[in-house]
């Protein structure tokens, strides 16, 4: 790993990482392991997966940081290791233009039907929007991060992107009017994100967040947010 703003996070093992979701209520069927911006674009923890699947007996992927030099047999090599998208981090220093951006997405999606996840302040998802709407498979991770990005974040709903419901502890609003409102233009825009270890975080997802959960969505809706829609848009 490299210092991303001067930060290094101290390490999490996958064993972590399932008790906490259990603690908190949550009982894992698999899930998406997601590339930190401290990673850059090394792709080592790849190697965990398959020993993760082996001792959980769940789906798991891999979403990474990607090095867009790397030639079509090498994202074929990496789609095999179990990697099912790409994120990019507007936040803590990717300068993609609108034009590169969608043009990197589609070539990932066609060629190994990869997805695409952006974490962006409201300023740069306002200037990304008209490519993301457009895009086949893309997702905005931690609920557009800030309020001046919720009603670009509506529009994207609506025209078929994903909302990552993580990081809830980095945002500058109360998210769960605007969750509610995103599931009713979209049903199936919503997907869970634990967000853990969560680095730089003011607060991780607990308890008090799943009840939230649970008094505002009817269980249909649960089921929705917390499994059917990510696992359509990772493994589809």
């Amino acid at each position: 790993m490299a210092a991303n703003d001067s930060f290094i996070p101290r390490p999490f093992p996958y064993r972590t990482y399932d008790q906490w979701m259990r603690q908190i209520g949550i009982d894992l069927a698999g899930g998406i392991i997601v590339a930190g911006s401290f990673q850059g674009v090394s792709t080592d923890f790849l190697q965990l997966i398959p020993e993760i699947k082996a001792q959980f007996h769940r789906q798991y992927g891999a979403v990474i940081n990607l090095d867009p030099r790397l030639s079509d047999q090498q994202l074929i090599h990496l789609k095999d290791a179990g990697v099912v998208g790409i994120r990019l981090n507007f936040v803590r220093g990717n300068t993609a233009t609108p034009t590169a951006l969608d043009r990197l997405a589609r070539r990932i999606y066609d060629l190994a039907g990869w997805t695409t996840e952006v974490y962006t302040d409201a300023e740069s998802l306002h200037r990304l929007l008209p490519v993301l709407a457009k895009l086949p498979a893309v997702a905005v991770n931690h609920v557009g991060y800030q309020k001046a990005a919720i009603a670009d974040l509506y529009r994207l709903a609506d025209n078929g992107v994903k909302v990552k419901v993580s990081g809830l502890g980095r945002l500058d609003f109360d998210p769960w009017p605007v969750l509610e409102k995103i599931n009713q233009i979209n049903p199936t825009a919503l997907m869970f994100g634990s967000d853990f270890p969560g680095t730089r975080i003011k607060r991780i997802f607990n308890s008090t967040d799943l009840r939230h959960f649970q008094t505002l969505f009817a269980p249909a809706a649960q089921q929705r947010i917390f499994y059917d829609n990510a696992h359509q848009f990772y493994f589809h």
